[in-house]
């Protein structure tokens, strides 16, 4: 069995940095499928001040699954409406489905985890390779 994927980060280890997109949030990237191995998943940990503004957008090729660890927040869901976060909530956003997490309140603060669906991993590592975005920007914020 091979055990040089195996890895451990405890909270004081975790650095958080502004997110590169979004003002007001911060990220910290646990596993990112760039930078190992895995090609399939990426965690972060994401914090979002009361004022932070995240744009409505879609993950065209993997799946955004969020757990609110801290605090609350709304998140608008394409089809679905605003869906109400708060510690121990958990919300699975499909691929290519439009969102946008926004009403933070308490030092929101969750594990946010970005799953490629299987059967369009191909397309999202060619996309990835040719520079283009992963997220996909809505018209409408």
């Amino acid at each position: 069995m091979d055990n040089s994927n195996i890895s451990a980060i405890h909270e004081q280890d975790i650095k958080l940095e502004q997110h590169p997109q979004f003002e007001g949030v911060n990220i910290a990237w646990l596993i990112n499928r760039d930078s190992i191995d895995n090609n399939h998943i990426s965690c972060a940990i994401v914090e979002m001040n009361e004022s932070a503004h995240v744009k409505a957008h879609t993950h065209p090729f993997e799946d955004d699954i969020v757990y609110c660890l801290r605090g609350s927040a709304k998140i608008w869901i394409e089809g679905r409406g605003d869906v109400e976060l708060e510690q121990g909530s958990f919300v699975r956003v499909p691929a290519g489905v439009g969102h946008r997490l926004h009403s933070f309140a308490n030092g929101f603060k969750a594990f946010d985890i970005f799953a490629v669906d299987p059967g369009k991993f191909a397309k999202s590592k060619s996309i990835q390779s040719d520079d283009k975005p992963v997220v996909s920007f809505l018209t409408e914020n």
